[in-house]
């Protein structure tokens, strides 16, 4: 139509002609300008779709980068925990441990104490044997006193029969001389008496001096009899009383 009224506008004047060809720029205006408008909104959105992927090229490679931190704080997380338990495992093991620490500690202060009551005792024991010792010398010093003083005694005892024998041999022979003196002189009755008696009297007190040389004799003897036996009693008391203390 166009073309038709530009043939008809040069056919029939120039009017026509001119005002068509002012519609076709302007149509080719309008065309040109909803061209330009398209292809900038295009180029717009081709720009904001590049945008767009790369946007979401950076938050894919964000989403990777939090999924490795994401499953390394996970990782870390395991980690912290089998940590925690083998922290707590080894706590409990250091409890158990410092319990048995505490009993050993309780156990070496009661062997200390026994050590110490055993050092003590031994030391009572010492010196108590030291004390038998001592008396075991003293009491063996007294025995061989004794027996030398019994040996003495002893000494005495046999110059004393000695001296007995030797006066009942003087005695006989007094008598015998006394016989004799009596006979050649009757009339000497009362000195023979005076002899007798005194010859007697002499006796008597040699008997009793016998006797008690003998009791001493045997005093003595019971006296040196007993000490065994007091010793021994001494060390079974000093014995009994070592055992007490050491139970």
């Amino acid at each position: 139509m166009v073309l038709d009224g530009l043939r008809g506008g040069g056919s029939g004047g120039r009017f026509p002609s001119t005002f068509s060809v002012i519609i076709l720029f302007i149509v080719c205006f309008i065309v040109t300008c909803n061209w330009w408008s398209l292809s900038t909104e295009n180029i717009e959105l081709i720009s904001q779709v590049d945008q767009l992927q790369e946007k979401l090229k950076t938050s894919i490679e964000e989403r990777d980068k939090y999924q490795s931190i994401d499953e390394n704080l996970k990782e870390r997380l395991n980690d912290a925990e089998n940590k925690v338990a083998m922290m707590h495992v080894r706590l409990q093991n250091q409890n158990e441990l410092k319990k048995q620490t505490d009993e050993l500690s309780v156990s070496l202060s009661m062997c200390k104490s026994e050590l110490d009551s055993l050092n003590k005792l031994d030391v009572t024991k010492t010196a108590t044997l030291e004390a038998l010792r001592l008396e075991k010398d003293r009491i063996s010093t007294q025995i061989l006193l004794k027996k030398q003083e019994i040996i003495n005694l002893m000494t005495d005892v046999n110059r004393t029969n000695t001296e007995l024998e030797n006066l009942k041999k003087t005695c006989n022979s007094n008598k015998e001389n006394n016989e004799s003196i009596k006979d050649l002189l009757p009339n000497t009755g009362d000195v023979s008496n005076e002899l007798e008696e005194n010859s007697v009297i002499n006796n008597e007190e040699n008997t009793n001096k016998k006797l008690i040389n003998e009791n001493t004799t045997l005093k003595v003897v019971n006296k040196i009899t007993e000490l065994p036996d007091i010793v021994y009693n001494l060390i079974k008391n000093k014995t009994q009383k070592n055992d007490n203390n050491i139970k």
